[in-house]
């Protein structure tokens, strides 16, 4: 995962308005990186087109997009390698997570406004679970503290005892929760009965 403190929120759909990645990027972006594209860097986009079997004008149309946003230069010789812009590969796999996510919103909130239940069209691929879970723990790592730091609020002096105040971290890898505050792991034994009127109802 990256040590960025943002995570990745910034390269998904999680940013704010103002920081929103380009779709234009995000979907170019999510090429290159399924494709291989990026990979076999350095190299002209003839030399990708025939190493990994694609189209070579479109290949370079795609480096191009890459080239304006600084991802990857090109030299004179039509040479392309990673530029000043590019990202490491955890935040790679996140954006092109982006041009995922537009590609399924585009096929799908048009269908889903008649249907709720409507499929898309075109299948389009999930990321590996493992992946998946990396992707949405990095992108949610600026709002663990804030939360952490609201339940403990809300809670005031009730937090005592030997261990002081801990925090069920049911998804794993949250070390920066807050000096003194530790991740807690829930075992069969500390699993009770459903409390609340609304888990007794099954909302």
């Amino acid at each position: 995962m990256t040590d960025d403190p943002r995570g990745t929120r910034d390269l998904t759909a999680l940013a704010a308005p103002g920081v929103l990645a380009d779709w234009r990027l995000a979907i170019c972006v999510e090429t290159a990186h399924t494709a291989g594209i990026l990979d076999e860097l350095p190299a002209t986009a003839a030399r990708v087109a025939a190493a990994r079997h694609l189209d070579e004008s479109a290949v370079r149309v795609i480096l191009y997009v890459l080239a304006a946003w600084v991802h990857v230069s090109v030299d004179e010789h039509g040479v392309f390698r990673h530029g000043p812009g590019y990202l490491d590969p955890h935040r790679r796999a996140a954006l092109a997570q982006h041009g995922t996510w537009i590609r399924r919103w585009a096929a799908l909130v048009p269908r889903r406004v008649h249907d709720r239940q409507a499929a898309a069209v075109e299948d389009i691929p999930r990321p590996g679970v493992a992946e998946g879970l990396a992707l949405l723990e990095s992108a949610s790592l600026p709002y663990v503290g804030p939360v952490v730091e609201a339940c403990l609020v809300w809670l005031g002096g009730r937090v005592s005892g030997p261990h002081g105040a801990r925090v069920l971290d049911l998804g794993g890898g949250h070390p920066r929760l807050r000096p003194g505050v530790r991740p807690a792991r829930l075992s069969d034994d500390d699993a009770g009965p459903p409390r609340g009127d609304r888990h007794r109802e099954g909302r």
